[in-house]
Protein backbone atom coordinates (compact mmCIF):
# COMPACT_ATOMS: atom_id res chain seq x y z
CA UNK A 1 0.00 0.00 0.00
CA UNK A 2 2.98 2.44 0.84
CA UNK A 3 4.35 2.08 -2.56
CA UNK A 4 1.12 2.47 -4.67
CA UNK A 5 0.75 6.14 -1.82
CA UNK A 6 4.36 7.11 -3.00
CA UNK A 7 3.53 6.70 -7.11
CA UNK A 8 0.24 7.94 -6.93
CA UNK A 9 2.51 11.26 -5.02
CA UNK A 10 4.65 11.35 -7.77
CA UNK A 11 2.31 11.31 -11.07
CA UNK A 12 1.63 13.88 -12.95
CA UNK A 13 -1.86 16.44 -11.95
CA UNK A 14 -4.04 16.51 -15.06
CA UNK A 15 -5.81 19.47 -13.33
CA UNK A 16 -2.90 22.00 -12.74
CA UNK A 17 -0.78 21.49 -15.95
CA UNK A 18 0.61 24.46 -17.73
CA UNK A 19 -0.92 24.30 -21.19
CA UNK A 20 1.33 27.38 -22.04
CA UNK A 21 4.88 25.70 -21.59
CA UNK A 22 3.59 22.07 -22.14
CA UNK A 23 5.32 21.32 -18.72
CA UNK A 24 2.93 18.97 -16.36
CA UNK A 25 2.98 19.49 -12.80
CA UNK A 26 3.98 16.96 -10.44
CA UNK A 27 3.42 16.87 -6.78
CA UNK A 28 6.48 17.26 -5.30
CA UNK A 29 6.99 17.26 -1.35
CA UNK A 30 10.82 18.97 -1.50
CA UNK A 31 9.91 21.73 -3.00
CA UNK A 32 7.75 25.16 -2.49
CA UNK A 33 7.01 27.60 -4.99
CA UNK A 34 5.25 30.78 -4.14
CA UNK A 35 4.39 34.11 -5.72
CA UNK A 36 4.77 37.17 -4.49
CA UNK A 37 2.53 40.10 -4.22
CA UNK A 38 3.50 44.22 -5.74
CA UNK A 39 3.26 45.29 -2.16
CA UNK A 40 5.41 42.03 -0.49
CA UNK A 41 8.11 42.85 -3.67
CA UNK A 42 8.28 46.77 -2.87
CA UNK A 43 8.26 45.73 1.25
CA UNK A 44 11.52 43.23 0.12
CA UNK A 45 13.01 45.88 -2.31
CA UNK A 46 12.87 48.96 0.73
CA UNK A 47 13.81 46.77 3.73
CA UNK A 48 17.13 45.70 1.50
CA UNK A 49 17.72 49.33 0.80
CA UNK A 50 17.08 50.72 4.42
CA UNK A 51 17.11 48.57 7.07
CA UNK A 52 19.69 45.56 6.20
CA UNK A 53 22.49 48.20 5.94
CA UNK A 54 21.07 50.21 9.38
CA UNK A 55 21.40 46.54 11.03
CA UNK A 56 24.75 45.38 8.98
CA UNK A 57 26.50 48.97 10.76
CA UNK A 58 25.00 48.55 13.83
CA UNK A 59 26.67 44.75 14.01
CA UNK A 60 29.84 45.96 12.80
CA UNK A 61 30.23 48.69 15.48
CA UNK A 62 29.53 46.85 18.39
CA UNK A 63 31.54 44.36 16.68
CA UNK A 64 34.47 46.94 17.21
CA UNK A 65 33.30 47.98 20.49
CA UNK A 66 33.84 44.64 21.62
CA UNK A 67 37.35 44.52 20.13
CA UNK A 68 38.36 47.64 21.51
CA UNK A 69 37.37 46.15 24.90
CA UNK A 70 38.90 42.89 24.68
CA UNK A 71 42.25 44.25 23.41
CA UNK A 72 42.12 46.94 26.68
CA UNK A 73 41.47 44.00 28.60
CA UNK A 74 44.04 41.97 27.66
CA UNK A 75 46.87 44.28 27.85
CA UNK A 76 49.35 43.14 30.17
CA UNK A 77 48.37 39.60 30.68
CA UNK A 78 50.71 37.08 29.60
CA UNK A 79 49.87 33.44 28.03
CA UNK A 80 50.91 31.65 30.99
CA UNK A 81 48.29 34.28 33.32
CA UNK A 82 45.58 32.95 31.04
CA UNK A 83 46.07 29.75 31.22
CA UNK A 84 46.69 29.26 35.14
CA UNK A 85 43.65 31.28 36.79
CA UNK A 86 40.53 32.86 35.45
CA UNK A 87 39.77 36.69 34.70
CA UNK A 88 39.22 38.62 37.85
CA UNK A 89 38.11 42.33 38.97
CA UNK A 90 37.72 44.71 36.22
CA UNK A 91 38.77 42.62 33.50
CA UNK A 92 35.75 40.05 34.40
CA UNK A 93 33.70 43.30 33.97
CA UNK A 94 35.50 43.97 30.47
CA UNK A 95 34.34 39.80 29.79
CA UNK A 96 30.80 40.35 30.79
CA UNK A 97 30.42 43.24 28.86
CA UNK A 98 31.83 41.53 25.71
CA UNK A 99 29.44 39.13 26.20
CA UNK A 100 26.39 41.19 26.35
CA UNK A 101 27.78 42.94 23.12
CA UNK A 102 27.93 39.52 21.03
CA UNK A 103 24.38 39.36 22.05
CA UNK A 104 23.73 42.30 20.59
CA UNK A 105 25.49 42.06 17.63
CA UNK A 106 24.28 38.75 17.03
CA UNK A 107 20.38 40.19 17.90
CA UNK A 108 21.40 42.83 15.02
CA UNK A 109 22.02 40.26 12.68
CA UNK A 110 18.28 38.76 13.54
CA UNK A 111 19.49 36.23 16.05
CA UNK A 112 17.05 36.49 18.61
CA UNK A 113 17.29 34.69 22.53
CA UNK A 114 14.88 32.59 23.64
CA UNK A 115 14.51 31.88 27.69
CA UNK A 116 13.88 28.28 28.39
CA UNK A 117 11.35 27.03 30.85
CA UNK A 118 11.53 24.11 32.84
CA UNK A 119 14.20 21.58 33.90
CA UNK A 120 16.65 19.81 31.82
CA UNK A 121 15.66 15.90 30.69
CA UNK A 122 17.55 13.77 32.51
CA UNK A 123 19.57 11.14 30.63
CA UNK A 124 18.64 7.84 30.34
CA UNK A 125 21.35 4.73 29.53
CA UNK A 126 20.21 1.89 28.38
Amino acid sequence: MTLMLRNVACMPDPAKDDARTGRLSTIDPFTHTFHLGFFQKLKVVLMSVTLAPLKMLLGLLTLLAMWILASVGMCGVGDKEIQSRPLTGWRRCLQDTCFYLARTMFFFGGVVWIRMKGQRAQVFSF
